[in-house]
């Protein structure tokens, strides 16, 4: 895999930059393949009229030099661990800003996995918790942000999005909560192990892909503990989230109570996401056909109360069955 840190140019989603931000870096906007020209210098404002100008020209993405990564990453990082505190801007703004950044985050640690990046995800696993325990509307935009794509970073931040709410919705401690969502953001992280090829397949996996997949929980593991990351929980979460309660699962067959709590939490949500994305070789399923296949058809492969609590939460918010309008640049109307 080439590192990320490698191209000259890391793409942002204008969503994510709150009007007013002061970013510390240069933004630009990608005139043709391999030409960016300077949009916006550091520490000049991102003013209306500067969102008004990339939606009139349908530019739905900004970059930045790659050198700049961590100054920008930082900048989402502190904005994310203040949301809770920033009461004059709406808080679906800054719900909508947290998802896409954190969303920034994690493509980059799927991009380029190491200690670093790992690191801000972990930051902003937390801060979105807390943002969520202070403010509980923030979880249900969020949930209505989701946009069902099978890229393993937009996978993950579906997954980490409707898990971090199910977890809230069951557990009672923020550390724990904490702990479960950091998981859940990093849960597929072995797959930055596997082959592109297979990673990229269009179609269904043959055996000996299948077989190489398959090791992605293993691999999660081995990336996670290189970077001296051994909190049981993460790791539970990342190396059980393809168990099932009826032991057909993946990789050791584990079954029952043999497999933790949370990495049941896990195992509903990445199902669930999983059925309501696109893939080539089937279409997509709406949520409510997606909770039916999982009912019908899978209630021995999870956890009873845990999917009982999962449905509640659609049940309690039906907001999150209508996605917001959103302008050409993502964000929400």
């Amino acid at each position: 895999m080439t590192a990320y840190r490698k191209h000259r140019y890391v793409s942002v989603s204008p969503a994510s930059i709150y009007e007013g931000d002061r970013l510390a870096c240069d933004l630009y906007v990608c005139q043709q393949p391999g030409k960016h020209v300077l949009f916006l210098s550091s520490e000049t404002p991102f003013v209306t009229e500067f969102r008004q100008n990339l939606i009139s020209r349908r530019i739905d993405s900004l970059y930045l030099r790659a050198e700049d990564l961590s100054v920008y990453a930082e900048h989402i990082l502190s904005r994310l661990e203040r949301a809770g505190e920033l009461s004059t801007r709406e808080m679906e703004e800054r719900a909508t800003a947290a998802y896409e950044g954190t969303r920034f985050l994690l493509d980059n640690v799927y991009r380029d996995p190491r200690l670093e990046t790992v690191g801000w995800v972990e930051r902003g696993a937390m801060a979105n918790v807390e943002f969520a325990i202070e403010e509980p509307g923030s979880a249900v935009h969020m949930m209505r942000l989701t946009r069902h794509d099978a890229y393993t970073a937009g996978h993950s931040m579906n997954v980490a999005v409707f898990g971090m709410a199910l977890a809230m919705a069951v557990g009672e401690h923020a550390d724990w909560m904490k702990r479960v969502s950091k998981g859940l953001f990093l849960h597929d992280i072995g797959k930055t192990k596997v082959p592109q090829d297979v990673i990229n397949c269009p179609g269904k996996l043959s055996d000996a892909q299948w077989a190489i997949m398959r090791k992605h929980p293993q691999y999660g593991e081995e990336v996670l503990r290189s970077m001296g990351r051994t909190d049981p929980i993460v790791l539970n979460v990342v190396t059980q989230h393809h168990e099932r309660m009826d032991g057909s699962g993946y990789p050791k067959g584990l079954k029952g109570d043999e497999i933790s709590y949370e990495a049941r939490i896990c195992t509903i949500v990445d199902v669930f996401d999983a059925l309501t994305t696109e893939r080539p070789y089937r279409e997509m399923l709406s949520t409510y056909e997606g909770l039916s296949m999982m009912l019908q058809e899978m209630r021995d492969h999870v956890e009873p109360d845990l999917f009982a609590a999962f449905i509640r939460l659609f049940e309690e918010n039906p907001s999150v069955l209508t996605p917001p309008a959103r302008d050409a640049l993502g964000q929400t109307l």
